[in-house]
C-alpha cells in the first residue's frame, strides 16, 4: 500500500498529488534556490543545526518549552517560529529537505 499526501487541500486532481519524494525534492530545490547550499551550510550551520531542526519538525506535537525558547544556533528566532507553526504534513516535508541538506552538507566534509 503506497501513502500519497498532498499539501494543497483543493486539489482534486490525483494526478495533483505527489508523494514524499516528490515534496521533499521540491523543498530542497526551494532552498537551494535561496542560496542554502551545501557549500552555504558549510559556514551556516556547521554545528548540526540542519539535522536538530530536521527532529523537531518531524514531530507530531511540539512541547512550548521548544516552541517559545529555542532556535537552532545562528538561525532566525521569528522564521524559526514560523517553521514550527506550520501544519503537521509541510514540517514533515521541509524536514525531510533539511535532512537533505545535512547529507549535502556532509558529504563536502568527506
Amino acid at each position: 500500500m503506497h501513502f500519497f499526501i498532498t499539501l494543497d487541500k483543493a486539489a482534486e486532481d490525483p494526478a495533483v498529488v505527489k508523494n514524499g519524494i516528490d515534496l521533499i525534492s521540491e523543498e530542497r530545490a526551494k532552498q537551494i534556490n535561496k542560496g542554502k547550499t551545501a557549500e552555504a551550510d558549510l559556514t551556516k550551520n556547521p554545528k548540526g543545526q540542519l539535522s536538530v531542526a530536521a527532529g523537531i519538525l518531524a514531530q507530531k506535537y511540539i512541547p512550548k518549552d521548544v516552541i517559545n525558547s529555542w532556535a537552532p544556533v545562528g538561525w532566525d528566532y521569528d522564521n524559526w517560529l514560523q517553521l514550527l507553526d506550520k501544519p503537521y504534513p509541510e514540517r514533515l516535508v521541509i524536514a525531510g529537505a533539511l535532512i537533505a541538506a545535512e547529507i549535502d552538507r556532509v558529504t563536502l566534509l568527506y
